[in-house]
């Protein structure tokens, strides 16, 4: 395997994590919306802080909570 192809492996299974269940999906908007709640304190104090600026660029602030969300349901042990 060539270095590009194992960094575009990589790059597969990376975004493999940020895929959710149904129920997983729910839990993250409900949360999303309810920036007081303590998940999503949780969620951000995780995320960057150049991240964290960006939060009214979507996409980029979405995916860092994305992926914090998905950390912290692994650390408590949620399903």
């Amino acid at each position: 395997m060539t270095e590009i192809e194992d960094k575009n492996d990589r790059s597969d299974n990376d975004a493999k994590p940020l895929d959710m269940s149904d129920e997983h999906e729910s839990l993250f908007w409900e949360m999303m919306t309810s920036p007081g709640s303590k998940l999503y304190q949780k969620c951000y104090a995780r995320i960057s802080t150049f991240d964290k600026k960006l939060r009214k660029i979507g996409n980029v602030f979405e995916h860092s909570m994305r992926k914090a969300f998905i950390e912290v349901l692994q650390d408590e042990n949620i399903h």
